[in-house]
């Protein structure tokens, strides 16, 4: 059984295979995070309705399993349609405001409407009814492969993690941050192509079972010089090998989450 991201809940499956199953892949992780812009909560009032198409490059999605999903940026809840069998989608009761765009299974290459060409991060829609959004997506995601080093030999795995995009949000775990279900040497995980910033250790340390889900967000400060940004192409693999697990006192994450708290 191939390596692969669940679609909406990330865990991280055993297996050496090259590359992952796309149908179990996160939908859009390479711009579900990367969106550093002044996010405007959607209009309360006026509700419209959203309409468009949209066509999947590569390994094709079973009947019934690919949705068009937005995700406010601010307050409200995630809206969804599945997408029809001649690729069109609608998604009613929609606030106008600024919204960003997924699709499961598949990440998102483009967005336009009309002449108008959108991040998947940051999607206006007004309070008026405008031409159907086109949006282009594929399943070739990147493959990651992390190995172990040959010595000192790992006996517990490998604890993996990212951030998409190298951006704030997150991390994203594959696996359980509890070392119960860690990577195995050589195991391999689909991504979506771009620039991610990827942790990857061996040993166990206190800091690794965390005591709220803001632990290794506050941490990144002093994971990120023990951390490799990795560039990857769609379709293409790419290797990094985890190296030991840093030392972080009791005291220094104590004052790391007081930090991110702040």
């Amino acid at each position: 059984m191939p390596l692969a991201i669940g679609t909406r809940s990330p865990r991280l499956a055993s297996s050496r295979a090259h590359y992952p199953d796309p149908v179990k892949l996160l939908a859009a992780l390479g711009l579900a995070f990367l969106s550093t812009l002044a996010a405007q909560a959607p209009i309360v009032g006026k509700l419209v309705t959203v309409e468009g198409t949209i066509s999947v490059e590569g390994v094709q999605l079973p009947p019934g399993y690919l949705r068009v999903v937005l995700d406010p940026l601010g307050s409200g809840n995630e809206l969804s349609a599945e997408v029809r069998s001649n690729g069109t989608y609608t998604i009613g009761s929609v606030a106008p405001g600024h919204w960003r765009v997924s699709a499961s299974g598949a990440f998102i290459k483009s967005v336009t409407r009309g002449e108008r060409e959108y991040s998947a991060a940051d999607v206006e829609i007004g309070d008026q009814a405008g031409p159907p959004f086109k949006i282009v997506a594929s399943t070739n995601f990147a493959s990651l492969r992390v190995t172990a080093p040959a010595e000192p030999r790992s006996t517990e795995g490998i604890l993996f993690f990212f951030w998409i995009g190298g951006g704030p949000d997150g991390p994203m775990f594959p696996v359980v941050p509890d070392h119960s279900d860690r990577m195995i040497d050589g195991g391999t995980i689909g991504l979506p192509p771009g620039s991610h910033l990827v942790c990857a250790f061996v040993g166990v340390q206190p800091w690794m079972t965390p005591q709220s889900s803001l632990d290794f967000s506050a941490l990144r400060p002093a994971l990120e010089s023990h951390c490799q940004t990795i560039q990857l192409v769609e379709g293409e693999r790419a290797t990094i090998s985890a190296i030991q697990a840093p030392f972080i006192s009791a005291d220094e994450l104590k004052r790391l989450r007081e930090k991110l708290e702040q």
